[in-house]
């Protein structure tokens, strides 16, 4: 049709519009859904909608997701193999023995060198490791049954306050939880973190001494409870888990060629019983066991609690309205509560996101007290407050010495002369072995320590609490958390400064040499450089015939290097003594100890000063 043009004037607009023609469906008189371009149009049109929603989905999933893992690792940071536990500083830190593991050296009081100089973990140069002991506390575990059955007790005594006399308003928000709280735990066994805290104990021997503990296959041993067992069971795990991870990486085949299984590595264990001789396990000191030298411990820690947490148990009673009942709390009531705090926060299913509400109930000074309550116990029953303490780790320094010497074992005191006079169950570096674990009980590690002559000259008030500096350190969340290790270690070094040049090294090509050698991004803050890397055969061969060498020891606890009168100013950075002079330190415990005392019937008592 032709459209006549129209003129501005003249025209109606009714006119117009007849003027131009109908376009189908425009009308209403046809649907554009007949019209075969346009439902194709439409298709494509809906297609490309829901790509682009399903698209935006996609996107914001990820997104999600990417923050999640975020969210996950941030979580991860303040527990890990390397460090520890860090989560809730420093509430968690200051639980005494039911503190888990952590890295000592990185507390504020070794960085700011308050307590002694930080000595250097790392291996020195032109030094190789020749024996590696490690001596391990069990990991995080339930109250043992003795203990479980106190803890139900107290707050059964809060339950049936509140239940007769308080309404929940009547009751500040953060004790109401206390109404129907239920003890959950599993007795004397390990939890899943105390699980998880073995295999990252065993991950982090693996990538502290790198091949050395791949070439040496460890020799295990633990004294035969059920927690303990499985603690080695789990540390050999987390050992052969990084091994095998790092066989996979091509970068690590000269080092790591070959895969390990766990059942190549075998665990070996020492019966638990009143009349067994066990260096892993306390038992056979009558006079320790059962006589005056067995309340030492106890009484202390009495004399600490009634002036520190008097004040504090009152308030609770008059807090929860109990002041005035004929069964208030007292202080081993508060005790119990402040100990559930951990047990509670390290038997959840995420101890390192949120800590239990028991812990809600006391403050930084409150667990400072309860760490130094706790550190009272173990210092005046298995350390240098305890006449008979120390001697109960005689037996294990001298199978350490043994060891060390790769000499038979000279010892009258706890250790099992039948294990100990077997190759198979004790053998020597001289039979193939130079990777030692033994896996025990935190009384017997502090007894260990103690006999190997550390923490000496501490005066331990038990009226008012001295600090870390006061205590030398000397601290139960320090020296025997769970999962604890002492690391002790014998070396050999030139004895003058005399620098070898070695014919390779197990380094990649393209790293810088003065770059830390990595596995991967997790262990940025970790110095691998002086102790994953050993020097190659050649060049450790030429060092074991050179005059020009010495064995010289150092001991390891939590990290930290330990201070020993014994340490040699050449490698005085790194804490190491003489094997000579670090032996003659341990003269006490080679002549064994005080252990000739077990066994007197004597009248004389003993009492915490």
């Amino acid at each position: 049709m032709v459209r006549r043009r129209l003129s501005r004037s003249g025209v109606g607009f009714d006119e117009r519009l007849e003027k131009i023609p109908v376009i189908a469906g425009f009308d209403g008189s046809s649907d554009a859904s007949t019209d075969p371009k346009r439902r194709r149009r439409r298709g494509m049109e809906g297609r490309q909608s829901l790509f682009l929603a399903l698209l935006s989905l996609a996107i914001i999933g990820a997104m999600f997701g990417l923050l999640w893992l975020a969210w996950k690792k941030s979580l991860g940071r303040c527990d890990n193999y390397w460090k520890g536990f860090w989560c809730h500083e420093p509430t968690a830190q200051l639980w005494g023995q039911y503190s888990p593991y952590f890295d000592v050296s990185r507390t504020d009081v070794m960085r700011k060198d308050k307590l002694d100089r930080r000595f250097k973990w790392t291996r020195p140069p032109n030094c190789y490791y020749d024996v590696v002991s490690v001596l391990s506390r069990h990991g995080a575990r339930g109250p043992t049954q003795s203990k479980n059955d106190v803890y139900n007790a107290t707050v059964e005594k809060i339950q049936d306050h509140l239940t007769g006399s308080l309404r929940p308003a009547q009751l500040k928000e953060k004790y109401r939880f206390l109404r129907t709280y239920r003890l959950k735990f599993e007795p004397d066994e390990l939890n899943d973190f105390g699980r998880k805290q073995m295999e990252n104990s065993g991950k982090q021997v693996f990538f502290r001494y790198g091949e050395f503990v791949s070439v040496e296959t460890p020799f295990i041993r633990a004294s035969d409870q059920h927690r303990v067992v499985e603690s080695a069971e789990r540390w050999r795990k987390g050992l052969v888990k990084a091994h095998n991870g790092i066989t996979k990486d091509p970068s690590y085949q000269a080092l790591f060629p070959h895969g390990v299984s766990e059942e190549s590595i075998e665990i070996h264990t020492i019966p638990e019983c009143d009349a067994c001789n066990n260096t892993l396990d306390h038992s056979r000191c009558t006079i320790f066991e059962e006589g005056v030298f067995n309340n030492v411990g106890d009484n202390a820690q009495a004399c600490f609690a009634n002036n520190a947490f008097t004040d504090l148990t009152d308030n609770l009673n008059k807090e929860l309205s109990m002041d005035r009942r004929s069964t208030p709390l007292n202080v081993n009531d508060t005790i119990n509560l402040m100990q559930l705090c951990a047990f509670d926060t390290l038997g959840s299913k995420h101890p390192d996101r949120q800590l239990s509400p028991f812990c809600g109930l006391f403050n930084k000074t409150d667990f400072l007290n309860l760490d130094y309550h706790q550190t009272l116990g173990k210092y005046y029953s298995f350390g240098h407050g305890n006449q008979l303490g120390p001697t109960q780790g005689v037996g294990w320094v001298n199978e350490l010495v043994a060891r060390l010497n790769d000499s038979a074992v000279h010892d009258e005191t706890s250790t099992n002369r039948t294990l100990d006079a077997d190759r198979r169950t004790f053998p020597l570096p001289r039979d193939g072995y130079k990777f030692f674990a033994d896996f025990s009980h935190d009384n017997d590690l502090v007894a260990a320590v103690s006999a190997l002559g550390l923490y000496t000259g501490i005066n331990m008030d038990t009226s008012h609490r001295l600090d870390l500096v006061q205590t030398k350190g000397f601290s139960s969340s320090w020296v025997c958390p769970f999962a604890a290790r002492v690391y002790v270690e014998k070396l050999v070094c030139p004895t003058l400064d005399w620098k070898m040049k070695f014919s390779r090294r197990y380094r990649r090509q393209d790293q810088d040499p003065d770059q830390k050698p990595l596995v991967d991004s997790a262990l940025s803050t970790v110095d691998l450089a002086d102790s994953r890397f050993l020097d190659d055969e050649e060049g450790i061969r030429h060092l074991k015939q050179s005059a020009w060498t010495d064995d010289f020891v150092r001991v390891i606890i939590n990290d930290r290097v330990m201070p020993m009168d014994c340490q040699s100013e050449q490698y005085s950075e790194y804490g190491l003594c003489t094997l000579d002079k670090f032996l003659e330190q341990l003269q006490w415990a080679r002549n064994g100890g005080n252990w000739s005392q077990c066994f007197e019937h004597d009248n004389h008592t003993h009492s915490a000063p």
